[in-house]
């Protein structure tokens, strides 16, 4: 059977390789752009599809018989064209998506529906940890900009956005691994006063909070993104674990999150 694997994350590339190993699949892993193609295993294609209508042919022309969205919890688009190409084709959809972040005693978190909505309500004069992804940014950055001109934001990305930055914006390069004492060196090093970022769920992106905790931050969250998926006919799976028990019966299999 052929598998699609709409990528991007760490538990999609945590999925690859245990699909790899099962005889009788074939793994494709869609990547919108070639992030460490080598860190997964199988054919690698990027760039997207065009649209409901292009991955729906995809899907038919490759006879593709399972597919399997892991992209980021907040590619909402990605989601809901991956939903709509599969009932088109009839071909089998399941979603690996990680659970959100659920504060804890010492968090203290606000968290708000629009990303210029959670702008706005940081205090001037802040000096603001930014882990958005700088892709994101594009349509909004001169209302965000504005909202915190005041203030000093440093934003980590893996890649460097195509657009303009605001001058009082300060760029850093995601550095893997990510860990705890890095987290807290870094926020330290730039004198960092809150955080700014996604509910994206997932351990290792959590270390910047727990580093903030540490510290005393506030964090200023974008709450996760509602999907509208009506009468819901596939399954969710929060784990990779979960994910290969229930549809490949893989029981025996030990989750390691590194």
């Amino acid at each position: 059977m052929k598998i699609l694997v709409l990528a991007g994350t760490e538990e999609a590339r945590l999925l690859c390789h245990k699909l790899s190993e099962i005889k009788g699949l074939e793994v494709i892993v869609s990547l919108f752009q070639k992030i460490l193609p080598s860190d997964y295993p199988g054919q690698i294609i990027s760039g997207g599809f065009g649209g409901v209508d292009g991955l729906a042919n995809y899907l038919q022309n490759e006879r593709i018989g399972l597919l399997i969205d892991a992209t980021h919890p907040y590619s909402s688009t990605i989601n809901s064209n991956a939903m709509a190409a599969s009932r088109k084709t009839g071909t089998e959809y399941i979603r690996l998506a990680r659970k959100k972040w659920v504060a804890g005693p010492g968090d203290n978190w606000l968290e708000f529906p629009t990303l210029l909505q959670t702008c706005q309500k940081i205090p001037s004069n802040s000096r603001i940890f930014a882990a958005l992804g700088g892709k994101n940014l594009g349509r909004d950055i001169e209302e965000i900009g504005n909202s915190l001109a005041q203030s000093r934001v440093y934003l980590r990305v893996m890649e460097h956005p195509s657009f303009q930055l605001p001058p009082n914006w300060i760029m850093l390069e995601y550095t893997p691994p990510i860990t705890f004492e890095g987290e807290k060196a870094l926020l330290m090093k730039y004198g960092i006063t809150h955080i700014l970022c996604r509910n994206s769920g997932g351990e290792i992106s959590k270390l910047k909070l727990k580093a903030g905790a540490e510290l005393g931050l506030d964090v200023f969250m974008l709450a996760r993104p509602y999907n509208s998926e009506g009468d819901r006919n596939f399954k969710i799976f929060s784990t990779v674990e979960e994910l290969l028990k229930s549809r490949f019966k893989m029981g025996n299999y030990l989750f390691d999150p590194n």
